[in-house]
């Protein structure tokens, strides 16, 4: 049961470092190619999670 915990601590400190800034940049790519279809379609896009200062 410990090292099964100390694994599981472990393996979950090295792989969240590691997928998040690869699932950061598929969603910065997904985001960028829909704004860009709606951008061609003449439709209005804002991106998720951005401010809207004006």
């Amino acid at each position: 049961m410990l090292v099964s915990v100390a694994v599981a601590v472990v393996g979950s400190c090295l792989i969240v470092p590691i997928a998040l800034p690869f699932a950061a940049y598929v969603a910065w790519l997904v985001f960028s190619v829909i704004g860009a279809v709606k951008a061609g379609n003449g439709e209005p896009y804002a991106f998720p999670l951005s401010l809207k200062l004006l």
